[in-house]
C-alpha cells in the first residue's frame, strides 16, 4: 500500500509539465494506474517470499 501514494509523485508534475488539468478521465487513470502498482507489488513479494521458501538469498548486483 506504500507504493499507491507514489504515484503521485509522477501524476501532478506530469499533468502540470504538459498543462493538463485534473479531469474525470485523468482520475479513472490513477485508478487503472493503482491497480497495475498494486499488482506489480504483489507479484514482487510473492516471487521474493518463493525465493527465500527454496533457500535463495538476497544477491546484490555488481556492475
Amino acid at each position: 500500500m506504500f507504493a499507491i501514494p507514489l504515484t503521485f509523485a509522477g501524476l501532478f508534475p506530469g499533468l502540470y509539465f504538459t498543462n493538463n488539468p485534473l479531469s474525470f478521465f485523468v482520475m479513472i487513470g490513477v485508478i487503472g494506474l493503482s491497480g497495475i502498482v498494486v499488482n506489480n507489488t504483489i507479484m514482487l513479494v510473492d516471487f521474493a517470499n518463493q525465493s527465500r521458501a527454496k533457500g535463495q538469498k538476497y544477491k546484490s548486483i555488481n556492475y
